[in-house]
């Protein structure tokens, strides 16, 4: 049984079930020796006694880690269930999240914005010089995996980070960089953030010193209004390439035929609208990290780095990722005596071996900070134009390893197999409605990848010609993005194997394809 320091409402086993089975909690399935409130303020009671708090809570797992997460809450009296997702801790009395408050709601955004002081305070506070509007309403969103988020009036997006970690929560630091330090306004403006700060900050905790005693647990941010991401566009794209495609004789193609058909297709039926959003996306890519290669401020970290300080960081991931993936192999293997391991130990030993060579002789380059979790679901597309979101890097790495300096490289990784699961989930949908038909169109599928993901490449280091962030030489830039394509490709495994087992063989595909290139 858990241990709650004392706290009664803590060892409450509704209000245990509540934080289990919130989407943002990420220590599903570990053990837990204890919960304990780092920090707990009442905000405001209303004359109904509606009471609402602040609070972060520590939660230790048996296994010697632990996270830290802000729990706003409130507690009121009502008759029956008074919101979505209240738990009844007694007869009466409800506890349920603070958000689901407008009134909640109302006071955060307020008091990061307009600095109201409603903690005695003890508020520190990130502000833009951007003044928005006063407050009139709010809508609570869907929860996403691991934050939650309201708008304000319309206008304004309330980002509320649930796992969080002392210091600036990435995202937030790099939007209020973009917005204070370049004039890179393809991404969301930042306009305040609000802290908590937790007192005696190098006072232990049940044995884990607060090093700091700042927290920041939710961003202000400019909306962005737009007709859907990218991932949704060029999802979309694929599938409707795939109809026109039926309408041809495929299966009478040879290779270079259905590139060349593909091509066809794509020029006739989707034509300028279908690459100048491709070539938009490659372009805003590409100054994205211009922006983030200029005006670096020793403040937030964005000074620029050598490669070589971070060739030992590299290997030691890469070799991380390829235990990762001989151990799923094995074990696949062990829970079907009749089947092979997924990939032979010779030949992933080549292939790392082989990928190891490529980082220790790759040529001297500027590495930058770089967005870290790139992909076709990080843009939104307004109309005329993509804007960046989420920068939070990486999920599953500390803050600190989210500020690491990379190679660009590792970020349009990312991207070109973004473009590689938009076909094949796409492709996989289709056989949903005509099962078979996958095994016809998957070569199409392939050159629809490889013509996309050329356009955007060759497009991008167009931008970047002069630039120290790639290579001049083309040799080297295909042989450092071949190391972040299967490092990404393994990830992207790892990740399915785990959370989508039925959509693992989207990545088995791409490793496929790269051990076979890299041993050619």
């Amino acid at each position: 049984m858990p241990e709650s320091s004392g706290n009664p409402l803590l060892s409450h086993p509704r209000v245990r079930q509540f934080l289990f089975d919130s989407r943002w909690f990420a220590g599903k399935g570990k053990g837990i020796e204890r919960l304990s409130f780092i920090e707990r303020k009442k905000v405001y009671e209303t004359e109904n006694g509606e009471q609402a708090f602040l609070s972060l809570i520590l939660i230790e797992f048996s296994d010697a880690s632990y996270q830290t997460y802000f729990m706003p809450y409130v507690l009121l009296h009502a008759g029956e269930i008074p919101c979505e997702g209240a738990v009844e801790i007694s007869k009466g009395y409800w506890f349920t999240d603070a958000l689901q408050s407008e009134k909640f709601r109302q006071y955060l955004y307020e008091d990061a914005v307009y600095e109201s002081m409603k903690l005695s305070g003890d508020n520190k506070h990130h502000r833009n010089a951007t003044l928005p509007e006063n407050y009139r309403e709010s809508l609570l969103l869907s929860a996403d995996q691991s934050n939650s988020a309201f708008e304000v009036n319309g206008k304004y997006f309330c980002k509320v980070f649930r796992q969080v970690r002392k210091g600036i929560n990435t995202d937030a630091e790099v939007l209020l960089y973009f917005t204070r330090h370049t004039n890179f306004r393809k991404v969301p403006l930042y306009i305040a953030g609000f802290d908590i700060d937790v007192p005696n900050p190098w006072e232990e905790l049940n044995g884990h010193a607060l090093a700091s005693n700042r927290y920041l647990v939710m961003s202000v941010i400019q909306k962005v209004h737009n007709r859907g991401d990218a991932w949704q566009i060029f999802r979309e794209f694929a599938g409707n390439f795939y109809r026109e495609a039926l309408n041809e004789k495929i299966e009478l193609l040879s290779y270079p035929e259905i590139r060349e058909t593909t091509d066809r297709i794509i020029r006739e039926k989707f034509g300028i609208g279908f690459f100048h959003k491709l070539e938009k996306l490659a372009a805003i890519t590409a100054e994205m990290h211009l922006a983030m290669r200029e005006n670096p401020d020793e403040l937030f970290g964005f000074c620029s780095e050598a490669l070589q300080e971070n060739k030992t960081l590299l290997l030691e991931e890469l070799d991380k990722t390829c235990q990762r993936l001989h151990k799923h192999s094995l074990k696949e293997a062990g829970n079907n005596q009749d089947a092979k391991p997924m990939f032979e130990e010779a030949t992933l030993h080549v292939m790392q071996t082989r990928l190891k060579t490529i980082m220790q002789e790759a040529p001297s380059l500027t590495c930058i900070r770089i967005h870290g979790d790139y992909h076709l679901g990080q843009l939104l597309w307004t109309g005329d134009d993509f804007v960046v979101i989420d920068f939070e890097g990486e999920p599953g790495k500390s803050q600190e390893l989210r500020r690491n300096k990379f190679p660009v490289h590792k970020d349009l990784a990312g991207m070109l197999r973004s473009f590689s699961y938009a076909a094949l989930v796409a492709l996989d949908s289709l056989n949903n409605e005509a099962p078979g038909i996958d095994k016809l169109l998957r070569p199409f599928a392939n050159a629809w990848i490889r013509i996309v993901s050329d356009t955007f490449y060759e497009r991008y280091l167009y931008v970047l010609k002069n630039s120290d962030l790639v290579y001049a030489s083309e040799k080297d830039n295909k042989q450092l993005l071949d190391f972040f394509m299967m490092q990404k490709a393994i990830y992207e495994f790892d990740y399915e194997y785990h959370n989508r087992p039925q959509w693992t063989q989207i990545p088995m595909h791409g490793i496929q394809e790269l051990m076979e290139h890299l041993s050619t």
